[in-house]
């Protein structure tokens, strides 16, 4: 029961992040793309020719200024990797790529209480 309200509670927080991005002008054109062996990417979107990858973690508090939070330089490396497969795939190799990460905020009710959409090197 608790897996399901947690992937319940992930679906949400991936909606937050897309209706941000939706909102700050990018169009969505794939969520949960699946690189075999390399990982998933949870949301690509495109805005001004450039082509973003956005990472979304959900949390229950803000982390303090300066702490870099779970967007390791490893896992910045593995979803470069799968953006360039994903446009591989999409015959699009020849663009921009841009990486986000969404920060969707919980708050000790259970809600969304903030969605920040920030470029993964201000992590």
């Amino acid at each position: 029961m608790a897996e399901y309200i947690m992937r319940q509670d992930f679906k949400r927080a991936e909606e937050t992040a897309a209706e941000a991005l939706r909102e700050a002008g990018h169009i969505i054109i794939a969520r949960n793309y699946l690189i075999p062996g390399i990982g998933e990417l949870d949301i690509v979107s495109l805005k001004d020719g450039r082509i973003c990858a956005s990472e979304v973690k959900a949390r229950q508090y803000r982390r303090p200024a300066g702490e870099r939070g779970p967007f390791s330089r490893s896992k910045q490396q593995k979803t470069i990797r799968a953006l360039r497969i994903f446009l591989q795939d999409q015959k699009q190799e020849a663009r921009d790529l841009g990486l986000l990460a969404a920060e969707v905020l919980w708050n000790k009710d259970g809600r969304i209480s903030a969605c920040r959409i920030l470029p993964w090197d201000e992590i």
